[in-house]
């Protein structure tokens, strides 16, 4: 837990530089118990929307599989932001795909092989889509 703070104190502090290309937190109040969760996570940007990977077996995700109202603490900046978690392995598939076609360097957290020009293998990215979602956040 002291890696969350860690990282969400450095996201708002003036060297969150070192990490903001890639890193934002999520803030979000729970579904049923009204609680306010700070969520660091990995981003990456595809047109207006950021997208994030997580586990299916979290539950912080599960909080936004509607339309839900959070805020992001993105580049050093906090922005209001609707996210919504999309768990259809169709669509995780094809973002997932496009993401590491991208960003190659990321497949061994995925454990997805690449071939030698950086192409993700689609068994493998299969795979990896059975295990993960995909949030959508689109900044306001």
């Amino acid at each position: 837990m002291w890696y969350n703070t860690f990282m969400i104190w450095l996201l708002k502090s003036s060297f969150h530089g070192m990490i903001s290309s890639s890193i934002m937190s999520i803030n979000y109040r729970g579904r049923r118990s009204g609680k306010l969760y700070n969520v660091p996570v990995n981003y990456h940007q595809d047109g207006d929307k950021l997208i994030v990977f997580s586990d299916r077996d979290r539950y912080w995700w599960r909080n936004m599989k509607t339309n839900h109202e959070v805020t992001v603490q993105l580049r050093g900046l906090e922005r209001q932001a609707v996210a919504v978690a999309v768990d259809d392995l169709g669509e995780v598939e094809v973002r997932l795909q496009k993401y590491l076609i991208s960003a190659p360097r990321m497949a061994r957290y995925f454990k997805v092989s690449v071939d030698d020009e950086g192409n993700p293998s689609r068994e493998d990215v299969a795979k990896a889509a059975r295990k993960h979602v995909v949030i959508l956040v689109e900044v306001q």
